[in-house]
Parts: structure tokens; C-alpha cells; sequence
């Protein structure tokens, strides 16, 4: 029974993912809450993201993420895979950040230097 409980938790993690990586909510281009019921009873799952690499996402990760959402439970990742996952996607997510940092440094000296 936990193991079932457990890869059931997987689905919203990747969910979570998904969000905090992309910005917006899963199904964020349906309309109502009904019509995102309906996409996931009948299976559907959030595409991936066209910027998947800008966003942090690296191919095994998002490959985890899509293996959590798997309708058959005993083939979603056990938390080794995701820990993983995490783990090799952490280098590409980080130089992501340290870029951003960069990026907003430079346009704040360019728009406030007053030299």
C-alpha cells in the first residue's frame, strides 16, 4: 500500500517540477478546472516545454518527470531515479541562474550608471 501512495506523491512532484521550471501551472492552456479533470482522467499530461534547456530542464530530467506521470504506478521512478535526475539537472539549472544574475547586473549598471 505505501509503495502505491508513494509513486501516486511522484505524480504531483513532477507536477511541481513542471511549474516551478516553466512558471505557469500544468494545464495552464485549458480553460476551467472541468476541463483539466477530463485531460487527466483521459490521460493527458503537460506538454514539454519548446525552451525546455533555457528553462533548467535537462532531457533526463524532463524524462523523469514524464516517467512520475505514467499511468501504470510500478513504472513510475523510484526516488533513487529522481534523486538522480536532480542531481545531473543541477549544474545546467545553476549555470541558468548564475547567467540571469549576470544578465540583471549588467542592464541595472547600463540603466543606472550615471557617469
Amino acid at each position: 500500500m505505501r509503495l502505491a501512495l508513494l509513486a501516486g506523491e511522484f505524480v504531483v512532484w513532477a507536477l511541481t517540477i513542471s511549474q516551478v521550471l516553466c512558471g505557469q501551472p500544468p494545464y495552464h492552456d485549458l480553460s476551467n478546472n472541468e476541463m483539466v479533470m477530463l485531460a487527466v482522467v483521459e490521460g493527458v499530461r503537460p506538454k514539454k516545454p519548446w525552451n525546455v534547456a533555457h528553462l533548467g530542464f535537462t532531457k533526463a530530467l524532463w524524462a523523469t518527470v514524464e516517467r512520475c506521470w505514467r499511468e501504470d504506478r510500478m513504472a513510475r521512478p523510484g526516488v533513487g531515479d529522481i534523486l538522480s535526475s536532480l542531481n545531473d539537472a543541477l549544474p545546467s539549472w545553476l549555470t541558468r541562474q548564475q547567467t540571469n544574475v549576470r544578465r540583471r547586473r549588467t542592464i541595472s549598471t547600463i540603466l543606472w550608471d550615471t557617469r
